[in-house]
C-alpha cells in the first residue's frame, strides 16, 4: 500500500450530505402532502355525512321542543299525543302544525338515516359505529309508527311503544366530529 494516500476524500460527505438533502426533502414532501390529503378527506368526510346528521339533529331537537311545548298530551311522547288528540275529535285542521313539525322530523330521520349508513365505511370511533346502528333502527322505527298512525286513531287504540331515542348519539357524534378534526 505504499504510495497510496490515506486521506479522505472531501467531496464524499459533501455528495453524501447533498444526496441526504435531496432523498429527505422528497420524504418530507410526500408525508406533507398525504398528511395535507387526508386533511382534505376528512374535512371532506365532515361537510358530506357528519355536519348535515349534526345540523338535522339540531332542527329535530328544536321541532321536538316545540311540539311538547304547544301539543304534548300528558306524559305521552310525539306521536301517542298526535293519536290521543285526533281520538279525542281534535280537528285536523288544529293539528296543522303539529302535523307538519311530524313530517319534517320523519324526513328529517330519513336522511340522517342515509348519511349514517353512506358514512359507516369511514366511521373512526366504536361508540359512533355502536349509536348510529342504534339510532337507524330507531329513526326507522319512528318512520314505521308515523305511517300506521292513522290506523291506530281510526281503530281508536293506543299507539304500540317504541323505544325512546338514544341519548348517547348526539354524544357520540361529537367525539367523532372531534377525532375526525384532530387527524
Amino acid at each position: 500500500m505504499a504510495g497510496v494516500d490515506k486521506k479522505p476524500n472531501p467531496w464524499i460527505p459533501i455528495v453524501i450530505s447533498i444526496l441526504s438533502l435531496v432523498a429527505g426533502g422528497g420524504w418530507i414532501k410526500y408525508y406533507l402532502e398525504a398528511e395535507s390529503s387526508a386533511q382534505e378527506k376528512n374535512q371532506q368526510l365532515v361537510v358530506d355525512y357528519l355536519a348535515p346528521i349534526e345540523a338535522l339533529l339540531s332542527d329535530n331537537l328544536a321541532i321536538k321542543n316545540r311540539i311538547y311545548e304547544k301539543y304534548r298530551e300528558g306524559g305521552w311522547g310525539i306521536l301517542e299525543s298526535y293519536v290521543v288528540r285526533m281520538q279525542r275529535g281534535t280537528s285536523p285542521e288544529e293539528n296543522r302544525l303539529m302535523t307538519a313539525d311530524i313530517v319534517v322530523l320523519v324526513e328529517n330521520n330519513k336522511r340522517i338515516m342515509t348519511l349514517l349508513t353512506k358514512y359507516a365505511g369511514y366511521t373512526l370511533t366504536d361508540d359512533f359505529k355502536t349509536e348510529s346502528t342504534k339510532f337507524r333502527a330507531h329513526a326507522q322505527e319512528w318512520v314505521n309508527r308515523w305511517s300506521a298512525v292513522q290506523s291506530y286513531i281510526d281503530n281508536d287504540a293506543q299507539l304500540a311503544w317504541a323505544a325512546p331515542f338514544p341519548e348517547g348519539f348526539p354524544g357520540a357524534l361529537e367525539a367523532e366530529l372531534a377525532k375526525r378534526g384532530a387527524l
